[in-house]
């Protein structure tokens, strides 16, 4: 009777062990279960955050902006999207993909113009868009995935250079926030201020031009926002998983050569 006990619970635990080994290999060697050929979406990661932007024709308060409701929070592509990586040929991929830089990031914010409580933008002009502050291991990206144009080109590249600002037509844009993995666990912020720009985006297209050099048109005021980020901390590392893994696979050896012994407290970890 106490052997065929014992053997039952062999084979319960045998199972259950079988079980737990199989997870946790699957979550250390389960990687790379497709290959993306874009980013994550802002609905997969949550959800579309406007930077609603206002302009009227007028001296004073030209400019009024504020965001929607909603703190993003930058990830690596590993937790926006378990196991997947990013194909190669793609330029996203060295700054993205687990398995190259492994940065962190979130494209939730949209700037968006409020055309319904806005006069029209004066035509040859545009809506200047530059970068006051960033936090350290912060970077900003104008992202394109359309098959065959594919561009990950980084914008406002310094603070109070010629390359802080970007010109921008006021059609809905998502830039890709990117963030150093040392940075994980930091809050983080941009700001930023808008104005009235004497040229037209053009470069690399008619939303959003990161090449053409404007000036601010004479007469009209800027407006002013700051973003934020929170981020996840940095994930622990995964030796715990093979360990446990390992654990797992002796225990269950120690139960095959036993024949009815079961190893110790494996089946209650």
């Amino acid at each position: 009777m106490s052997l065929l006990f014992s053997s039952s619970f062999y084979s319960f635990s045998s199972a259950v062990g079988l079980t737990s080994a199989a997870l946790f290999l699957s979550a250390v060697g389960g990687a790379h279960a497709a290959t993306l050929t874009a980013l994550p979406s802002p609905m997969v990661q949550g959800g579309m955050i406007h930077l609603n932007v206002g302009f009227l024709d007028q001296p004073t308060d030209s400019f009024s902006v504020h965001a929607d409701a909603g703190t993003p929070v930058l990830k690596p592509l590993s937790d926006w999207k378990p196991g997947d990586s990013l194909d190669s040929y793609d330029p996203w991929f060295t700054n993205i993909d687990p398995s190259a830089d492994g940065a962190y990031f979130n494209s939730q914010y949209g700037f968006v113009f409020d055309a319904a409580g806005s006069d029209s933008i004066p035509p040859g002009q545009s809506i200047g868009v530059r970068m006051t502050a960033i936090s350290a291991g912060l970077e900003v990206y104008f992202y394109r995935s359309t098959a065959g144009s594919e561009l990950f080109t980084p914008v406002f590249l310094s603070v109070g250079s010629m390359n802080d600002t970007v010109l921008w037509s006021g059609s809905m844009w998502h830039p890709v926030f990117v963030a150093d993995p040392a940075m994980a666990g930091v809050v983080m912020s941009a700001s930023f201020e808008f104005f009235l720009a004497d040229a037209a985006p053009t470069t690399p297209t008619t939303t959003l031009d990161y090449a053409t050099l404007a000036a601010a048109v004479p007469g009209y005021s800027v407006g002013t926002l700051t973003v934020s980020f929170a981020s996840v901390p940095e994930p622990a590392n995964a030796a715990w998983l093979v360990g446990a893994a390992m654990l797992g696979a002796a225990g269950l050896r120690r139960r095959r050569v036993g024949g009815v012994r079961f190893g110790g407290s494996f089946i209650g970890a």
